[in-house]
């Protein structure tokens, strides 16, 4: 949602969106927003970015319950 990319694309070196977003892990996030959502909101779709890489985790443990995910979004 926040990236506006398709969750896989046979174009993209990574061809699934998760890979994309770990491998900008040291780039700046904001390049990765939607254009189209606009600038007023860029800090909240920093938010989401984050919290779509905390929940697709690879590893299980260190995933959020999705309560967590709930609160966190609704303190957005």
């Amino acid at each position: 949602m926040a990236t506006g990319l398709r969750a896989y694309d046979d174009i993209r070196p990574e061809k699934l969106l998760v890979d994309l977003i770990e491998a900008w892990k040291d780039k700046d996030i904001s390049l990765l927003i939607d254009n189209k959502a606009g600038e007023e909101n860029k800090q909240v779709y920093k938010n989401l970015v984050s919290i779509g890489k905390w929940c697709a985790n690879g590893l299980a443990q260190n995933r959020p319950e999705m309560i967590l995910v709930f609160q966190t979004l609704n303190d957005l």
